[in-house]
């Protein structure tokens, strides 16, 4: 008899969240590796609904995206209804995120004792979330918080995560740790030929020593930290940055950059939002994610399984995954100043940039590859649903 999951995901691809881009790659895997598991997926809108999975249906609960954060609540109550009125079509529930659909899901769970996993994505369940807001967001984070704390399972994908965790859950709450994972077939390091050519195609020049960021373009992401850092760098040799992703926040970004570009002593360049990362990560040199906070970031495990040195803070999730000084180097949130210093040590240092790609493709392959990660969620699935049947 086939498991029953419903995988509940507010914004999934190709709706941009973090979240929603780990959730399809471990829903492909999971359903491309187990044939006695089949998927429902609860999603906010429309845009999401392409799927050429035979066992994945995706049901979108809202109309078109409207990048409004306050659609989650709505979201909600419509995960409440479906759940309620579906309640015998499924055996577990699955949601990604802690936040107010999670409370929906734990009700249902409590009322139609179904099990609940509950993967807690970045900062939801911690001191940060509660003591960062307006009170009465901290009145209602604490009762969530305190609600979410008698799921059955809950999902950490970092230490600091589980950390979190371990100071909420109640006594009969269960957390499993399962890092994010990444696909080491789609990113992994190409042939200096290979890397030429595409240095060809994406028009940068052979010579340059390339830095790549790829994430949103917003404070929260450190993005302004790495521009103001090229105020102190220097570079005798032909270099590059290349910026992919949504701008979410101005706050002059374009201004910015052409006043660097304007010095002529480097070239800062922004390519927008782009589908074609792994060719990006195959034509640059080091990788940069200076964010202030993040769950386990998938660009870092891209960069890393593509074998690029990286340079990210000192925040959890990225601990998690960067060695420092043997994969890359950790420095400090807001740090401009250590930020041009690390670019500028591996600016100078090509041999440096190739070991610590080599070491970076070599840890992530051994620790978060996405084949071991979908089999600890296949077991979980199993494990769960043979209890209800």
């Amino acid at each position: 008899m086939n498991k029953q999951i419903v995988l509940v995901c507010f914004k999934y691809p190709p709706i941009y969240s973090g979240y929603g881009k780990q959730l399809k790659l471990i829903t492909e895997n999971i359903l491309k590796n187990s044939d006695d598991i089949e998927i429902t997926l609860l999603t906010g809108y429309k845009e999401s609904v392409e799927s050429s999975l035979e066992k994945l249906n995706i049901i979108p609960l809202l109309s078109e995206y409207d990048n409004n954060s306050k659609s989650v609540f709505p979201f909600a109550k419509k995960v409440f209804q479906w759940l309620k009125s579906n309640r015998k079509n499924y055996s577990v529930i699955h949601c990604v995120k802690a936040g107010p659909e999670a409370m929906a899901c734990n009700l249902i769970s409590k009322l139609y004792k179904k099990p609940l996993i509950v993967k807690v994505a970045q900062d939801e369940l911690s001191d940060k979330e509660l003591y960062s807001n307006k009170k009465i967001k901290f009145i209602f984070r604490l009762i969530r918080q305190k609600y979410l704390s008698t799921s059955n399972y809950f999902i950490a994908i970092s230490e600091e995560i589980k950390s979190n965790l371990d100071k909420r859950i109640g006594k009969n709450t269960k957390i499993i740790s399962i890092p994010n994972g990444v696909d080491i077939r789609e990113f992994a390091p190409v042939e200096l030929l290979k890397k030429t050519m595409l240095r060809k195609k994406l028009n940068i020049e052979k010579q340059e020593t390339v830095l790549l960021y790829v994430g949103a373009i917003n404070r929260r992401k450190g993005v302004y930290d790495l521009l103001n850092s090229f105020e102190h760098f220097q570079s005798i040799s032909p270099f590059r940055l290349i910026m992919c992703g949504p701008v979410l926040e101005d706050r002059n970004f374009f201004e910015i950059i052409n006043s660097l570009n304007k010095k002529k002593k480097f070239i800062v360049d922004y390519r927008g939002k782009v589908s074609n990362v792994n060719e990006y990560m195959n034509a640059s040199d080091i990788f940069i994610l200076p964010s202030y906070s993040e769950g386990l970031p998938n660009v870092l495990l891209e960069a890393s399984a593509s074998g690029l040195a990286v340079i990210t803070t000192d925040i959890g999730g990225s601990r998690d995954i960067v060695l420092d000084g043997v994969t890359g180097y950790i420095v400090p949130t807001n740090s401009p100043l250590e930020i041009a210093d690390r670019i500028s040590s591996l600016n100078e240092n090509k041999e440096l940039i190739i070991k610590m790609g080599k070491e970076a493709r070599r840890d992530v392959v051994k620790r978060f590859s996405i084949d071991n990660v979908t089999a600890k969620y296949i077991n979980i699935y199993r494990e769960l649903s043979n209890k209800i049947n």
